[in-house]
């Protein structure tokens, strides 16, 4: 079982992530954004860890997962193989992401 989630690096995507973290459920999240896995991993980390609230849990940020993908394009922009892994498992997608702006 695992959760997907776009725009985890936004205003609304980094405090549902937070929450996701902070359940001790300790379900797999698998952020969906664009960009390198690495430049996503640093925009998320940041953006989840700059928020007030309780500390997450020790080794709440290992249960992320990273995918360097495209809302826009069909299959989020993933090859067959990548898309399958990405979905597998899955129990909740949450859609946080906003509409592209030009020139990003």
């Amino acid at each position: 079982m695992s959760i997907l989630i776009t725009g985890a690096t936004g205003f609304l995507g980094c405090r549902l992530v937070r929450e996701l973290l902070a359940d001790p459920s300790g379900e797999p999240v698998t952020v969906l954004g664009r960009g390198s896995e690495e430049s996503l991993r640093a925009r998320t980390e940041a953006a989840v860890t700059w928020l007030d609230g309780p500390p997450l849990p020790p080794q709440a940020l290992a249960r992320l997962r990273y995918v360097s993908g495209d809302i826009t394009r069909p299959g989020l922009g993933l090859s067959a193989d990548a898309l399958a892994r990405a979905t597998d498992a899955l129990t909740q997608i949450w859609h946080s992401a906003g509409p592209a702006q030009p020139g990003r």
